[in-house]
């Protein structure tokens, strides 16, 4: 099935929000409560998303995740933020903007009885090549595109 932008806009206009009212101080405040009552049901929400839509998450599921970033962001110190920031889990979220580019192209060509090598091997394979030698190269020169250069007051000859 192809998903187009606008049919999953829903899910990038959640983060979008969670991000603008966690940039306000009074609705952090706000949230901060609202937040901790809403993250066991997200919990509970998101493996029935999982289970049941497979080709069009509904807005539950982004709605869920959303609670669970604002989770995080507004009480490190939780057991919901320690669970999801044990080792694996936090180092599979600084690959998976690689993981995400991959994923596609891999899910269609995985039918039959290649799909677990090219989904267990092929996939990290490239996603991992990609993450160290593509996007953290690029990340790594784009800061030192960002320091400024110290003026120079050396006195002209």
């Amino acid at each position: 099935m192809n998903v187009v932008t606008q049919v999953r806009a829903d899910a990038l206009l959640v983060g979008c929000l969670l991000a603008l009212l966690l940039g306000d101080p009074g609705m952090r405040t706000r949230l901060t409560e609202a937040i901790r009552l809403l993250t066991i049901p997200a919990l509970l929400t998101l493996p029935v998303c999982f289970a049941v839509f497979h080709n069009l998450p509904p807005l539950c599921e982004s709605v869920s995740i959303a609670v669970l970033i604002g989770s995080m962001v507004l009480h490190p110190g939780s057991g919901v933020t320690k669970v999801l920031g044990v080792a694996p889990l936090a180092w599979l979220g600084r690959i998976s903007y690689s993981v995400y580019l991959w994923q596609e192209l891999f899910v269609h060509m995985s039918q039959g009885k290649a799909a677990l090598p090219l989904l267990c091997v092929g996939l990290p394979c490239c996603a991992l090549g990609s993450y160290y030698l593509i996007e953290q190269p690029c990340i790594r020169y784009a800061r030192r595109l960002e320091k400024p250069k110290a003026l120079r007051l050396d006195p002209v000859a």
